[in-house]
């Protein structure tokens, strides 16, 4: 089994993520927006909102 991430050019850059090698073993840590969504499928809600998403800093205006 695969899965794929989207890695920002400032990580590659600045991390040694950049120059790993397919097999080599990583430490991938998830953002906070993932604790979000794990408590909204937990809670039977039905998606992430424009206001949840303003409510949790996630859109400024």
């Amino acid at each position: 089994s695969s899965f794929q991430v989207s890695v920002v050019d400032y990580t590659c850059k600045y991390t040694t993520f950049g120059s790993q090698q397919v097999g080599d073993l990583v430490n991938l840590e998830v953002d906070i927006i993932a604790k979000y969504v794990e408590q909204l499928s937990q809670n039977g809600n039905r998606g992430i909102t424009t206001d949840f998403l303003q409510e949790h800093g996630f859109l400024v205006g």
